[in-house]
C-alpha cells in the first residue's frame, strides 16, 4: 500500500459520518468499486445492477468524491412482479481525500 493508500484509509476510519445524508426511503447498497488514478482524470468503476448513465451522480467536492445511483425498475409497462429474488435500491458509496489536479 503506497502512503498516499495509507493516508486514505486512516482518514477514512476517523470519519464517523457520512457527508451526505440519504433521507430517500428504500434499501442503500454499498457496492464494490475500483478506482484508477492518473494525472489528468480519475477513473471509477463501479458494480451495480439495472443502473443508466443518466442515474448515476458523481460529486468531487473538498476533496470527497460521492458516487449515488438509483436502480431503474426491471419491470416494463403493465408488468407485474409474479416472482422477485432481486432487492433493489439506492447505491451509495463516499471517498475521502481526493486531490483536484
Amino acid at each position: 500500500m503506497t502512503e498516499s493508500e495509507t493516508s486514505l484509509c486512516r482518514q477514512k476510519r476517523k470519519r464517523k459520518s457520512p457527508l451526505l445524508e440519504l433521507t430517500k426511503p428504500g434499501l442503500v447498497f454499498n457496492p464494490a468499486v475500483d478506482i484508477f488514478e492518473t494525472e489528468r482524470e480519475l477513473t471509477c468503476w463501479l458494480i451495480c445492477r439495472v443502473v443508466k448513465a443518466k442515474d448515476l451522480k458523481i460529486d468531487l467536492k473538498d476533496n470527497v468524491l460521492t458516487l449515488t445511483a438509483d436502480e431503474t425498475p426491471l419491470e416494463g409497462p403493465g408488468e407485474k412482479d409474479v416472482i422477485r429474488e432481486y432487492r433493489t435500491g439506492t447505491y451509495y458509496r463516499q471517498f475521502f481525500s481526493f486531490r483536484h489536479h
